[in-house]
């Protein structure tokens, strides 16, 4: 009779793949700001046919994969989001729990995978008719509030250039502004009746996530007793609006504070 074969024991081999998987895994320290940036993929052709200089529903789209990163990562204190990039400022502490955790426990590729996975699958429902949309995310830490503040500064500051940019390439052909300098587009559109400074401030400064609570009340009926009951409650609602000024110092409030530990 033939001889019966069994199943390989493959414990061991699992737990050498296992050993290298965990070679290349990195986990970020849960004392320092986590930054955790996304940009859409190749969005300067998937964005040809949009309106110019700035398209309200794709802007809208942008900020409905903000609210949902807000809504769905852990630990996010801050959400900015300016053309097709994301940033989000996420702590492990806040002032209820100065130990807490990072998400996954810091552990960087399940939060970039995560993160890139969620934006990309709200932004594309929105929009069923347009092309297949990418998002790539990385991650990196920094140690305190002054340095999220230059970080912020920097990306609104990138915002505003191509903000410009964008105005200037609306109006002007290439060949008239190659070369030119931010300073230089500048004045060139104020020469010809076209002020920069009156494009909207959610294109030209990006948006932040904010959190309004409304006290409200909720009347039902106890189950048990059959007795009608109202009780007091807080409905959180997050929704976008105009970036506060990060490089000159007014959206510091925004910031979180450093942990107790730093």
């Amino acid at each position: 009779m033939p001889q019966q074969q069994t199943a390989p024991d493959t414990t061991d081999v699992g737990d050498v793949f296992k050993a290298r998987e965990r070679m290349h895994r990195a986990v970020l320290p849960a004392d320092e700001y986590v930054i955790l940036r996304l940009d859409g993929r190749a969005f300067h052709t998937y964005c040809r046919d949009l309106n110019k200089p700035y398209d309200l529903q794709f802007m809208a789209d942008m900020d409905a994969a903000t609210l949902a990163l807000s809504e769905h990562i852990s630990g996010v204190r801050l959400a900015y989001v300016q053309s097709d990039e994301i940033s989000l400022i996420i702590t492990a502490w806040t002032p209820e729990n100065p130990a807490g955790q990072l998400m996954f426990g810091g552990a960087t590729q399940k939060l970039v995978s995560v993160t890139a996975s969620r934006a990309a699958s709200v932004f594309n429902r929105l929009r069923p008719t347009a092309p297949i949309a990418d998002f790539d995310a990385r991650v990196f830490t920094l140690p305190t509030r002054d340095d999220v503040r230059s970080y912020l500064a920097w990306r609104q500051s990138d915002a505003r250039r191509n903000t410009l940019s964008m105005l200037a390439r609306t109006v002007f052909s290439a060949r008239t502004l190659h070369g030119l300098s931010s300073d230089q587009q500048r004045q060139l559109l104020r020469d010809n009746g076209h002020e920069p400074n009156t494009l909207p401030a959610r294109f030209r400064n990006g948006r932040v996530v904010v959190t309004t609570l409304t006290p409200t009340t909720t009347t039902f009926k106890h189950g048990n007793t059959g007795r009608v009951q109202t009780v007091e409650t807080t409905r959180r609602t997050r929704s976008t609006v105009p970036a506060p000024n990060f490089v000159s110092g007014d959206g510091d409030h925004l910031i979180p504070a450093e942990p107790p530990t730093l």
